[in-house]
């Protein structure tokens, strides 16, 4: 046989290699690995897909509680035209209170006549010149859904009513006769008519103007 160390050709009998010196006894072997008994693998447990959130236009951002979906074309007509036309309105009307356009072309005489009609009109062009600059900050207020919008946008309707009653109301003690027209009344009621519309308007879409 052979030396397995050092490959030297022994005899037979010969227990250590005379080469090397090494044991040519047998090697023991390995003893076989004993397998790990099996595991039953535990049974997969269904997992049920998280509830997907509310949306911020469908949740009331307070309680959590889901809120119906409502329509906002009234809201962009508001915000991009009648908000914007407000403003036009109001400053072409404060021309024409500190020009006296508004007499067509007889503002001379009528302050002649009546000298106290000539500095309600200044004052009511103030007037409409503070509304013409506060319809532009009720936009950016609702443009940018803050809590207050809708409060600053009734404000509109009820300050802009009051003070055009209040201006003819003293008008027509100045002149001495009525300056209330048909024209004027219908004005007036449609303004009442609009913010009694669009309080429930608003309010059924709260939840979303809760910017400071």
């Amino acid at each position: 046989m052979y030396c397995r160390f050092c490959g030297t050709k022994t005899p037979d009998n010969v227990k250590f290699c005379p080469e090397c010196g090494a044991s040519l006894a047998p090697a023991p072997s390995a003893a076989p690995e004993e397998s790990a008994p099996a595991v039953p693998a535990a049974p997969e447990i269904p997992v049920s897909p998280a509830p997907a959130p509310y949306s911020a236009e469908l949740s009331d951002p307070v309680g959590g509680i889901a809120a119906p979906q409502r329509g906002m074309k009234w809201f962009k007509f508001i915000i991009y035209f009648q908000l914007w036309a407000s403003m036009l309105v109001n400053l072409a009307a404060a021309a024409k209170y500190f020009t006296g356009a508004y007499y067509e072309g007889n503002a001379g005489m009528v302050y002649d006549f009546f000298p106290a009609l000539q500095p309600l009109d200044i004052v009511m062009g103030v007037f409409c010149l503070a509304l013409a600059v506060y319809a532009v900050v009720v936009q950016r207020a609702l443009a940018k859904f803050r809590a207050k919008g809708p409060m600053m946008y009734y404000l509109t309707y009820i300050v802009s009513t009051a003070g055009t009653a209040l201006y003819l109301l003293i008008g027509s003690i100045i002149l001495g006769q009525s300056a209330f027209t048909a024209e004027v009344a219908g004005s007036i009621i449609g303004s009442i008519v609009m913010l009694f519309v669009n309080i429930p308007y608003f309010n059924n879409r709260k939840h979303l103007f809760v910017n400071p």
